[in-house]
Formats: C-alpha cells, structure tokens, sequence
C-alpha cells in the first residue's frame, strides 16, 4: 500500500487520496491498528501551512498562514486553532475530516536563555507540531461533531 495514491476522473484531472493509519486502544488496553483512506480533492488544492511562534511577554504567540491567508493569535486569541481548522474544512470537500500537517514551522524567536546556548533542538520542532497538529485536528472533529478520532483516545505528549 503506498502513502499517496492518484485517480483520474473522466475530466482528465488527477484527484488525491490520503492513506493512513489509526491506532486505537479498547477497554481491555490492546491496540488495533485500522488503515484508513480518502480522497483529498483534487491534487491542485493542497496547501502548504506554516506556523511561526514567537514571545510576546511571558506568553507564547502563533501565527499560521494557510493557503495565503494570516491567522494568529494576536486576531484570534485561544481560538486560533478553531478558526484555521475551520478555513481548512472549508477548503476540503464536503468537510472531510482527515489529519492536517503542518508543512513548515518556525520557533527560532521562541528559544529563551537556555535554549539558545545549546541551540533549538529537532525535537522542540517536532514536539511543538505534533501538539499543534493535533489541536487543529481536534477542533476539526468538534466542528464536524465527527466522534472518530484520527488521533485515538490519548492526546500526544
């Protein structure tokens, strides 16, 4: 099974499928593993989406841009998330609920004291997109009011 396969329509135009994977865990604590699949749109209508953290005071600020369009937190305040994942499901066809991913992230302006004498580590940038992944895709369920979670029951460290 590949990661990406493409389908021609009739038109002659090449639509997207994403494939991947869900873990779940039942009562009984054992993990089932469910391959799922669905079409993505068409392959033109992807869009890159770049978050950039910052320091403002103590607090920790975002801004998104999505499909040539700028969010943050300064606009949308805790909210943020909710409204980038509402553009995005409003991009997809028919609100299709499958996981976002972050195609770029900057948290240079985030590293403190610390941090900038040993450098910011991959896995600050990864930890930091898996949170920030996972919470668009959470507000894209309760958007949806889907109760299938792409993520399974737990929320990622």
């Amino acid at each position: 099974m590949s990661s990406w396969a493409d389908a021609h329509s009739d038109a002659g135009e090449v639509a997207s499928r994403v494939q991947y994977s869900r873990l779940t865990e039942s009562v009984n604590g054992r993990y089932s593993l469910e391959h799922v699949e669905q079409d993505q749109g068409d392959a033109g209508n992807c869009f890159k989406l770049q978050v950039i953290g910052e320091r403002v005071g103590n607090e920790t600020c975002f801004t998104v841009y999505c499909d040539g369009r700028e969010f943050s937190t300064r606009e949308h305040e805790s909210s943020l998330f909710a409204v980038v994942s509402e553009h995005v499901l409003a991009q997809r066809r028919k609100g299709q609920v499958y996981p976002i991913y972050v195609t770029d992230i900057d948290l240079s302006a985030l590293a403190d004291q610390q941090s900038q004498e040993h450098g910011l580590r991959t896995i600050h940038y990864l930890q930091y997109k898996k949170r920030i992944e996972y919470w668009l895709i959470r507000c894209m369920e309760k958007q949806t009011r889907s109760h299938a979670s792409v993520w399974g029951p737990a929320a990622p460290d």
